[in-house]
């Protein structure tokens, strides 16, 4: 609990006094950044690090409108790497592994805010009645089903862009070398196949005992335009391509941390 109470207090501290005076340098300078976020489920059903309810999404995505641009992620990418001046913070939401309460929720909400996102797929699970191995032990297993092709399809026709989460949400740093390939190759090939371009790639777990030298390696070497990490951040020219770093927003934070990580402020472990 006393660490809980300092943190608190720093997080307000920061929330109040620096980040207003760093984001106004920014603003003059014109060196803002690119933030990244992930989110996984958007549900009231549950409350963990992995699941956001809608109502605290809206809020969410409400405060990034106030206090950056939202942009798709290929242009938030480009803004990031072109180390292009900014005198605005600009910000790209994600979702990892497709669940159908992304569609549920989460889309209409962004919908109505004329803003889109990119959902990061396990392509072997959709489609499917499989669900992910890290939600075995949660109450509301057979709730967390996975999009349909034709779910994907819906947000693709509202301006989504779908990317790659491997074949089977493999850990990717514990693959042998034909394992690595297949649950890296098939999924880019099966979204080329569908018309997909530009395909970023999001590797599961996503911190860096999660990803190998020689998957993000092949990563490259495969075509995607680029592969996202979890490991907190900002983006900006000094990001390696096939090491971008996201910030996780979506889970059961308080409000005053949240509030931190959508401006930049992370006071913990990310490796």
């Amino acid at each position: 609990m006393p660490l809980r109470v300092i943190k608190a207090i720093a997080y307000h501290v920061m929330l109040w006094t620096y980040c207003p005076v760093r984001d106004l340098i920014r603003t003059f300078t014109a060196r803002h950044p690119v933030r990244i976020f992930t989110f996984h489920r958007v549900t009231a059903l549950c409350r963990d690090g992995m699941t956001v309810a809608q109502s605290v999404f809206a809020d969410q995505v409400d405060y990034l409108t106030r206090t950056h641009r939202v942009a798709p992620l290929d242009e938030a990418v480009h803004l990031a790497l072109s180390g292009a001046r900014l005198r605005r913070p600009v910000a790209a939401i994600t979702f990892d592994d497709g669940y159908r309460n992304v569609l549920d929720f989460a889309y209409p909400i962004l919908a109505e805010r004329g803003l889109v996102a990119t959902c990061f797929l396990s392509t072997g699970l959709v489609s499917t009645d499989r669900r992910f191995d890290h939600d075995l032990d949660s109450p509301i297993r057979k709730q967390l089903q996975v999009m349909e092709w034709s779910d994907v399809e819906t947000l693709e026709h509202a301006g989504w862009t779908i990317g790659a989460h491997t074949v089977n949400h493999a850990r990717v740093s514990e693959l042998d070398a034909g394992q690595l390939r297949h649950e890296l190759a098939a999924p880019l090939k099966f979204l080329e196949n569908r018309g997909g371009r530009q395909i970023f790639l999001a590797y599961p777990f996503g911190l860096a005992g999660d990803v190998s030298p020689e998957a993000i390696t092949l990563a490259e070497e495969l075509g995607y335009a680029g592969a996202l990490m979890d490991c907190g951040g900002d983006a900006g020219p000094d990001s390696a391509r096939f090491r971008l770093p996201r910030i996780e927003l979506g889970g059961d934070h308080p409000t005053y941390a949240w509030k931190a990580y959508a401006r930049g402020v992370v006071l913990r472990r990310s490796t």
